[in-house]
């Protein structure tokens, strides 16, 4: 134990020895091994991007064939709702493209219509009108009746199409656009 003692006792007179001369020992800090906090934030950044390109269900179609895949399934949807209309897409047509109705008929209002097709056309009053860009969520209703684009109103006049404008009913091979609030008294029941 006198050995500590001495020790101790000899290191603090080298200690006040060395003050007393103008040395000042100070500890040397030993430097880290630790990344920099930047490398860290760059590598979770690239982890995060790489998981969110590899794993994310919203990537972008970029092969024909995906195209081709989801041009058949909008298809295959549309018919289910519409047997009269099928839709054939070539490979390279937008997806965008599927859910806008090719009209080549010119559309009439009803002031350019013939008697004989007036006729046909029963007393419509549209009282509500939906219009969205998907077609499955666009509907009116008609002599307090709800209506999806290609349903009959009567017995000649199909719904053909629902503009954010109006309707566009046909009524024997005749495109007739209706606007917004219309009320329509059929020829048959006006006095």
């Amino acid at each position: 134990m006198s050995y500590l003692l001495d020790a101790l006792k000899k290191a603090e007179q080298e200690r006040e020895n060395q003050q007393s001369q103008g040395v000042v020992l100070q500890p040397i800090a030993l430097k880290s091994q630790a990344m920099p906090i930047w490398l860290v934030g760059l590598i979770l950044m690239f982890v995060l991007f790489s998981v969110l390109v590899f794993i994310s269900d919203d990537a972008p179609v970029t092969d024909a064939a995906s195209v081709q895949s989801l041009a058949y399934k909008e298809n295959a949807a549309q018919s289910q709702t519409v047997s009269e209309r099928k839709i054939t897409l070539p490979i390279d047509v937008a997806l965008t493209q599927v859910d806008k109705p090719v009209v080549t008929k010119k559309i009439y209002e009803l002031t350019e219509l013939p008697s004989h097709v007036l006729a046909e056309i029963p007393s419509l009053s549209l009282q509500s009108h939906i219009y969205s860009e998907q077609i499955e969520y666009r509907s009116v209703i008609l002599n307090d009746v709800s209506y999806k684009q290609n349903m009959f109103i009567g017995n000649q006049v199909v719904l053909n199409q629902i503009t954010n404008q109006g309707i566009i009913i046909k009524v024997s091979d005749y495109l007739v656009f209706l606007p917004k609030g219309i009320t329509w008294v059929a020829t048959n029941h006006a006095k």
